[in-house]
């Protein structure tokens, strides 16, 4: 009896190990797929800004009537 519960307990073992390396092989393959050069980060990095600073330059010409005209009477973030 207790050399079959050895056996058991061993093939446990193997089975948890060999399902704990493949979840890690997984998880590994699937993060360099997503993961992005530092290059495409800068790129991305360097475009928001862009476009950030478009937004402020016409808020200075425009003024903010635009944002207070079509923003939600139920917003509660800042008073319009």
């Amino acid at each position: 009896m207790s050399k079959y519960l050895s056996n058991f307990s061993t093939e446990i073992k193997k089975i948890f190990l060999f399902s704990f390396v493949s979840l890690l092989t997984f998880f590994i393959f699937i993060n360099n797929l997503l993961s992005q050069s530092l290059e495409e980060i800068e790129i991305a990095k360097t475009t928001i800004l862009e476009k950030e600073k478009k937004i402020y330059e016409s808020r200075a010409i425009n003024g903010l009537d635009f944002y207070i005209a079509n923003s939600s009477t139920n917003y509660l973030g800042w008073p319009p």
